[in-house]
């Protein structure tokens, strides 16, 4: 069985493996690249995991089975869009791929973003990554029109989708 919850205080090696495992093995599928994620310290990992397991203004949670960490989701709040949560980050190991991991983290995120107050949740997706692109829809996302090209793979392009919450 698969919990999902949020990240801890304390877990910040637990997060650096997940991220670092989610960058290896998807490399197309991020912004961040694993070189440039791997080389950050571990006091940057906890004060991630310490951003993300309390408060309204960010939220990491973390997919675990009896094995450890198989997936993890972000969402962030910026300070020029004080209604709008930021979803990004998600990935679910290969292994608990098709077993609903995917929708049960938007519907956390969702849920966070409802009960912080958010109007709409937004996030960029590769436009080639047809499983993602598939599972936000399925959840009401639309593009917006807006695309860029991916930070860690500029050949490949990120668009953005949006989730109105009202």
């Amino acid at each position: 069985m698969v919990t999902i919850r949020r990240i801890r205080r304390g877990e910040g090696s637990r997060l650096r493996e997940v991220r670092l495992r989610a960058l290896r093995t998807d490399p197309d599928a991020f912004a961040a690249s694993h070189d440039q994620a791997s080389t950050r310290d571990d006091q940057v990992w906890e004060e991630m995991a310490v951003a993300g397991s309390t408060g309204e203004e960010e939220i990491i949670l973390v997919a675990e089975d009896d094995e450890g960490l198989v997936g993890m989701v972000g969402a962030f709040t910026r300070a020029d869009e004080p209604n709008t949560r930021h979803l990004y980050g998600m990935w679910v190991a290969p292994e608990a791929r098709s077993f609903g991991l995917g929708q049960r983290f938007v519907d956390a995120v969702r849920e966070w973003s409802i009960e912080t107050g958010a109007d709409e949740v937004k996030l960029w997706v590769v436009e080639s990554n047809l499983p993602a692109r598939t599972l936000y829809e399925r959840a009401g996302f639309i593009r917006t029109g807006e695309s860029q090209p991916l930070a860690s793979n500029p050949s490949l392009t990120d668009v953005r989708m949006r989730l109105a919450l009202s």
